[in-house]
């Protein structure tokens, strides 16, 4: 019988198969490890789980996340259950940042049963923010509990107030600004005062975006600049830097949130942020009505796979850029693609935006206003040193 990892897995190969893609060997590899790791844990001996060929066909593919599969192998070989786990978890962060949230959220969950206390909260910890970027509020909310009441139990202090500083984020995505203005405040004073840089930079964070939804665009650039300063996760970094430059964007600085975009698109750890990168860089181009700048990145994107979410981003994006540039035929198109995608999925806010712009096709198209030169000179100083950073590296 099939578990729900394994079924998950199949379920995409499936679905790129039924839109004429090729599968990535992510994909067909995760599903053989599932497997392979399910037949393990259902009694089967190491000798019995085929694992020499499923390493004979991945042979030397490079592929995201390969080498966690290859452990993987090992401590099935090894009948190493704690290393297992570990490569499986590595494995799972991998296909979050190729934005294979449902093949990662099934490997978190198929290893909460077999992990221990502060294994499962890392599985908890990371189930709330695949749900998040699925729309799955509810179970993202519930996963959140878990992971605090456990946290709370096990007496960790500080994956207690991740998982606190996480319903902070539901609240923004369900239009509480406050709930999760005051909750960001209560943990960042309490991470500050026990020293989790990490807690602390994660808190500036959501104050970053609670600032952007309150349309005070250079707040959220300062918060997003501190935020930076404290943190430690490379992810984490290039997400920060991502949602300051779009509060860049909002402050009219174009020129620093384009060098902010252009070294995630470059350089970000996860496609999911390099995506979001690009697409922003083509409404940058198109706000400044740069075609062949817009032209280009759009040819740089046609001939990627994109999760079906970031798709629909796409076609918007697109629409929008297009209405800038008077072309409303094409406009239109896109903006139909995008609003029949998100309609499929039942994603309310593309959906609010294509129909936004649909209404408004023949309307003139607002200037965007610019900031002054200087606005951020801290900000263009880090961009600088980070761009220097990954030189020298």
């Amino acid at each position: 019988m099939r578990n729900s990892a394994q079924v998950a897995f199949l379920e995409v190969l499936g679905s790129r198969r039924a839109l004429q893609v090729e599968p990535g060997q992510e994909v067909m590899a995760g599903f053989l490890l599932v497997k392979a790791a399910s037949d393990y844990r259902s009694g089967a001996s190491p000798n019995e789980l085929g694992l020499d060929g499923i390493r004979a066909w991945i042979g030397n593919a490079e592929f995201p996340g390969a080498v966690h599969v290859m452990n993987a192998l090992d401590s099935l070989e090894g009948e190493d259950d704690e290393s297992l786990i570990e490569a499986l978890m590595r494995f799972a962060r991998t296909l979050e940042g190729e934005a294979l949230w449902e093949l990662a959220g099934a490997i978190y969950r198929s290893l909460i049963r077999d992990s221990d206390p502060p294994g499962r909260i890392n599985c908890l910890l990371r189930l709330w923010q695949v749900y998040l970027n699925c729309d799955a509020l509810d179970r993202s909310s519930r996963a959140l509990r878990r992971a605090q009441a456990l946290a709370r139990k096990i007496g960790d202090r500080e994956r207690e107030l991740r998982a606190a500083l996480g319903q902070a984020t539901l609240a923004i995505y369900r239009g509480d600004l406050l709930f999760a203005k005051r909750r960001a405040r209560r943990v960042l004073r309490l991470s500050r005062a026990r020293d989790f840089n990490d807690v602390v930079s994660r808190s500036f964070h959501v104050a970053c975006h609670v600032a952007q939804q309150e349309r005070e665009f250079r707040k959220a650039v300062l918060l997003a600049h501190e935020a930076l300063r404290h943190c430690v996760d490379p992810r984490e970094r290039d997400r920060i830097l991502g949602d300051m430059a779009a509060a860049l964007m909002g402050c009219g600085a174009l020129a620093i949130a384009r060098d902010a975009y252009t070294t995630i698109a470059a350089e970000g750890k996860e496609a999911l942020g390099r995506w979001t990168a690009t697409l922003n860089l083509i409404e940058i181009a198109s706000l400044e009505r740069d075609s062949i700048a817009f032209e280009t990145l759009r040819d740089q994107l046609a001939g990627q796979w994109l999760s079906p979410m970031y798709a629909a981003y796409q076609q918007l994006n697109l629409g929008m850029g297009f209405r800038r540039f008077g072309r409303l035929e094409l406009a239109a198109e896109h903006l139909k693609n995008a609003l029949s995608q998100a309609a499929e999925h039942g994603w309310p806010r593309i959906m609010e935006e294509a129909r936004d712009e649909l209404a408004n096709l023949n309307a003139p198209v607002p200037e965007t206003p610019r900031a002054e030169p200087g606005l951020f000179p801290q900000v263009e100083e880090t961009l600088r040193s980070l761009r220097s950073s990954s030189v020298e590296a």
